[in-house]
C-alpha cells in the first residue's frame, strides 16, 4: 500500500486457498475512516475482473486530490471465486508525505529554426506492475 501526494497504489497477491473455485475478480475498497464508511460510495471501490494473464500479484492504483492526500488513507481487498466473497484482507493505511515527482518521460528536443528549439515531455506516471 503506496500512498504519494496524488495517488494509492494497492497490491496484493492471489489467496493461498481459492475455496475449490478459481478467484475471477476482487474489490479494491479504500477510505479515509478505518470502519470503511463510504466503501459501497462509487469513488471508494473498484471491482476488478480477472483474466487468464493476471496474477499472481496484483496492483490497483487510485487516484486522490491532492489538498486531501495528507489525511490517512485506509484499503483491504476482497476475492471472489464464482460462489461468495472472501472475508476482507488484512486493513491496511498510509499518509501521504511529500516527496519529489518521478523522472519525466518521453523527452524530446525539436529544431524549430537556426537559433531554436522546442522541449516536449510527459508527465511521470505511477507504474502499476503486475
Amino acid at each position: 500500500f503506496n500512498l504519494d501526494d496524488d495517488s494509492i497504489m494497492i497490491t496484493w497477491q492471489a489467496p493461498e486457498n481459492d475455496g475449490g473455485s478459481p478467484v475471477n475478480r476482487y474489490l479494491i475498497q479504500w477510505d479515509t475512516d478505518e470502519e470503511f464508511s463510504n466503501a459501497s460510495s462509487p469513488n471508494f471501490h473498484k471491482e476488478l475482473f480477472l483474466t487468464t494473464k493476471d496474477g499472481p500479484i496484483f496492483c490497483h492504483i487510485i487516484n486522490l486530490n491532492g489538498v486531501s492526500s495528507s489525511i490517512a488513507r485506509y484499503g483491504r481487498v476482497i476475492a471472489f471465486n464464482d460462489y461468495k466473497w472472501s472475508e476482507a484482507g488484512s486493513i491496511v493505511s498510509a499518509t501521504a508525505l511529500a516527496r519529489p515527482p518521478g523522472p519525466t518521460k518521453n523527452f524530446k528536443v525539436i529544431g524549430t529554426s537556426g537559433v531554436g528549439i522546442m522541449l516536449n515531455w510527459s508527465y511521470p506516471t505511477p507504474s502499476c506492475h503486475k
